[in-house]
């Protein structure tokens, strides 16, 4: 270790085809050929056609994004697990085209609050309006652009549904609840893995990693639809 030593990854076809630049080496000669033909190899200067093996920070890589690839498969996990609830709470939300749709994201943070803080469909009918495009807009942190469709929509789709006894709501809002807590925490650790996974990258060949991501679509961790 003081000597800080280079590891290499040969091509066979490269060693054995020097080996036949030795045509007196005997194959029964006491010396180890094979330990000495590399040597030599090395010693002429053919190792500098590659590059230094970084096995290592290869492995480390592939921890990471197995381990985000698992995290990934949690989340789709959970949304199926999730599908029969959501249902049984809010059956039509499910059935709404996107043009009848009031969320874009049905289990992102103004759903899961729409669906965990109302205990029953029957107290979004009751609401006020004002009230309602109030709420909407406190937990959209007013990112919707129509807040008033919105509304109107969400109301509609609630008079629509499917009504349960009212022992059936509480549960519903418990499991949901969970759900999303869930999902949520699964979102921040692959935000995590990500950022760990960009550095590994980073440390490896900068270079090669720039010029992937100059490529349209290509991002740290894969491809995006955005791009």
């Amino acid at each position: 270790m003081p000597y800080k030593p280079y590891v290499y990854c040969l091509n066979p076809k490269a060693t054995a085809n020097y080996r036949k630049s030795y045509v007196a080496m005997e194959k029964t000669d006491p010396l180890p050929l094979d330990a000495y033909l590399i040597a030599d190899f090395a010693r002429v200067g053919r190792t500098k056609k590659c590059e230094p093996w970084r096995g290592s920070q290869f492995l480390a890589l592939k921890r990471l994004t197995r381990h985000r690839l698992h995290l990934a498969e949690c989340i789709t996990r959970e949304k199926t697990h999730m599908v029969s609830n959501l249902y049984l709470k809010f059956s039509e939300l499910q059935l709404l085209d996107d043009g009848s749709q009031p969320f874009s994201n049905i289990y992102g943070t103004t759903a899961s609050a729409v669906l965990t803080e109302f205990m029953s469909l029957q107290d979004i009918i009751d609401t006020p309006e004002e009230e309602l495009l109030q709420f909407l807009a406190k937990k959209s942190r007013n990112r919707i652009t129509d807040i008033s469709r919105t509304s109107n929509l969400l109301k509609k789709a609630a008079r629509d549904s499917y009504r349960l006894d009212k022992c059936m709501y509480e549960p519903l809002n418990v499991s949901l609840a969970s759900s999303f807590n869930c999902i949520q925490t699964y979102h921040k650790e692959i935000k995590l893995m990500d950022q760990a996974i960009e550095r590994c990258i980073n440390g490896m060949n900068p270079n090669a990693f720039t010029i992937l991501k100059s490529i349209p679509g290509i991002c740290p961790v894969g491809f995006r639809n955005d791009c």
